[in-house]
Order: structure tokens, then C-alpha cells, then sequence
């Protein structure tokens, strides 16, 4: 993967509570959901939708030179996301006492599993084989794993103990419409939202490579971000020659030195993924979960966006003079999922997409066998 050296950090605070959108919104007349759930963190065409915001009102900057937004399609032409050359994946940074930062990445997929002893080859050496008593043998053996354990998203950092996601992100749930007998007190409603809540002393982070030129971005302010038009305290500034300009350095490869397997390499996702189908069926040994993606796509130059009556044949959204065009719904590996292959070039081919690295998905460690003698 292509080290990228980044100019700018931007920390992300939350007011007060939060709600990022995702496949559980209430929906429209046509298709009603009574439970909204918010995402626990922002995906990364959010922060690129926020950097474009920010840069679109910045002094020497403005809509002529903050390029297009993010579409899947970005392969098929050559990406202008104007002074935004590319932003790294989400992490979570928080202050000690002395305010101090420590820089939180994601732990990996098999994390309980991984603390005691890895994933192994299979004596058998063959991908599936029968034995004396008629079993199947899979390729490779996970023996502390067990299914019906709940996985628990965790994050990591130099130095520390794993966190819980749980324990970082809190969600609260707030009652919509409320329903209400006569000569009763109102308790229930007939729509729930599920909202999100930092716990203090933890902050959103990403680093931008930005080509400022004459422009200037705001050290610090307060903007709305997400679908609830949450408050937000926005810090961006420029990081110095002391700091770690790559996210493999603030997130460096000994923190998964426990994923590392005999005879396979294996790629560790450190941000959401989109990959081929058949060459990832063709991988040895995944263990990976999948999330839901959407994008919307708006010019250049767009001032403000006036919603209005969504055209589900074309998704299509009409407004005062505005299109905006929501994307269809795209699975990705999730961050955190482990891929394993025999060849370094199978995973590089697989996961090496520019267009999807430059708004910081598809970045990954690749970690070297245990034995130096694969191929």
C-alpha cells in the first residue's frame, strides 16, 4: 500500500449527542422503520463531505477549489477532489490528564481468540480432506474461537490495553411521536431514535493531505454534522515534524503481531474495504465482517442543498436547482477483517484501489508469515 503523508489533523468533538445515518432511518411515506439507529462513528465519505464544507467558506479557498465529491465509480476518471489529496481512515484520539493524546485504531476480528494463540494450518496441509472418522478438515484451525460468542469491536493503541468500543461510544435512545391514553402519562412513543455520545475526553480523528496554497482553514469551530445536525467542535491543524505523518505510524503493524500466521501473509484491515468478489472467495482464510455503504454525490460549487422529493428509480433527489444523487447500497469488508493468501501479490492486487484509498478506505497492514518459506 502507498504510504501517504498527510499535512493535517482535524479532531472531531461532539457537543452533545450525535446520529450518523445508516440503513436504519425512519425512512419516507413509502417505506416507514419505527427504530432509527445511528452508526457509532462517521464513514469516510462524511469526513470528506465535512473537509469539502469547511474549505468551501475558508478564506482563499471557496467552491471552485474544493472539487468534486466521492462516487464508486471514481476509477473511471481521474478523482478532483480540488486541495483534498486524500484523508486517512477514522481513528479516535483521546487526552490524559496532562492532555496528552494517545491515537486509538481498531482492533482486530478474533481479537479474545488471537491473545491466546492465533489461527494454524491444519496438520492435514489440505484445504478440505476427510480423516479415519469421516470429518471435514478445514484448512485452517481457529482453537480458542468460538462461534456463538457475540464479536466485541475493540480499539487499540501503543502502549495500551485494549478498549472496548462499548465502552468509548454510549448510545442513548429518545422516544419520536408519542402515543397517550387519556387521563394517562406519556411513557411510550411510536417512534424510537437511537443516538450516539462520546465519552468524555475522547475525540473523532482523521488526517488530511491538503494543498492549501494561499488558503487558510480555520484553526477551530463549531459545525453541524450528520443527519441530526449534531454540534460539533471542529480542530484542524497542521501536523508539525515531530508527529507521525502516515496512519501506519500512529497505528504502526506491531499493534497485530498476534494475527500473524505460518506460511500465509495476512492483510489487517485498518479501514473499511471494497473488494472484488472472486478474487476474494479465491483467498485462503478470511475472517471479516461486512458494512453497509451509501454515498451522495453533489457538484462542485453547491452552496447549500434544498432537499426535496426523492426519485427511488433513478435516486435522484430534486431541490431548488440542486441534483444530488444518492448511490445504491454497496457491502464492504469492515475494518478489522483479516485476509490470508499464500501470494503478497494477491492481497496488494486485491486491496491496492487508489480512487477508494484516497478517502481512506481499502488501507491495510500486511503482515509477513511466521516462516520465511512461502512463495
Amino acid at each position: 500500500m502507498t504510504r501517504i503523508e498527510y499535512t493535517h489533523l482535524i479532531t472531531l468533538r461532539p457537543i452533545d449527542v450525535f446520529f450518523f445515518g445508516s440503513e436504519r432511518t425512519f425512512g419516507n411515506d413509502e417505506l416507514v422503520n419505527y427504530r432509527a439507529e445511528t452508526r457509532l462513528y462517521p464513514q469516510q465519505t462524511t469526513l470528506m463531505g465535512l473537509l469539502r464544507y469547511i474549505g468551501y467558506y475558508a478564506e482563499g479557498i471557496g467552491p471552485k477549489k474544493i472539487g468534486c465529491s466521492f462516487t464508486v465509480d471514481s476509477f473511471k476518471r481521474e478523482s478532483n477532489y480540488g486541495v483534498i489529496k486524500a484523508i486517512s481512515p477514522l481513528f479516535f484520539r483521546k487526552y490524559n490528564d496532562q492532555k496528552k493524546p494517545t491515537d486509538f485504531g481498531f482492533a482486530p476480528y478474533l481479537r479474545v481468540a488471537l491473545t491466546k494463540s492465533p489461527p494454524k494450518v491444519n496438520e492435514l496441509k489440505a484445504e478440505y480432506s476427510t480423516g479415519t472418522d469421516d470429518n471435514w478438515h478445514p484448512l485452517i484451525e481457529l482453537p480458542d474461537y468460538i462461534a456463538k460468542d457475540d464479536y466485541e469491536v475493540s480499539l487499540v493503541a501503543v502502549a495500551n490495553e485494549p478498549i472496548d468500543l462499548s465502552d468509548v461510544v454510549k448510545t442513548d435512545e429518545r422516544v419520536g411521536i408519542t402515543k397517550q391514553l387519556e387521563d394517562t402519562e406519556k411513557s411510550d412513543g411510536f417512534y424510537k431514535q437511537k443516538m450516539g455520545r462520546l465519552v468524555p475526553g475522547f475525540s473523532f480523528a482523521f488526517m488530511a493531505k491538503l494543498e492549501l496554497g494561499k488558503g487558510k482553514i480555520p484553526k477551530k469551530q463549531v459545525i453541524k454534522v450528520g443527519a441530526e445536525k449534531a454540534l460539533f467542535s471542529v480542530s484542524c491543524k497542521e501536523i508539525d515534524e515531530k508527529e507521525s505523518k502516515t496512519y501506519t505510524d500512529r497505528i504502526p503493524a506491531d499493534l497485530y503481531d498476534n494475527c500473524r500466521m505460518e506460511e500465509y501473509y495476512v492483510a489487517v484491515l485498518l479501514s473499511d474495504a471494497f473488494v472484488e468478489r472472486k478474487p476474494f472467495e479465491r483467498l485462503a482464510f478470511t475472517a471479516a465482517g461486512t458494512v453497509d455503504f451509501r454515498h451522495l454525490h453533489t457538484p462542485s460549487g453547491v452552496r447549500k442543498n434544498n432537499w426535496g422529493k426523492l426519485d427511488r428509480s433513478s435516486n435522484i433527489v430534486l431541490g431548488k436547482g440542486t441534483i444530488i444523487q444518492q448511490s445504491k447500497k454497496y457491502n464492504l469488508l469492515s475494518r478489522g477483517s483479516l485476509l490470508t493468501s499464500k501470494s503478497r501479490q494477491d492481497l496488494i492486487k486485491l486491496l491496492d484501489q487508489h480512487h477508494w484509498q484516497t478517502i481512506g478506505c481499502n488501507q491495510y497492514h500486511l503482515l509477513d508469515p511466521l516462516k520465511s518459506n512461502t512463495q
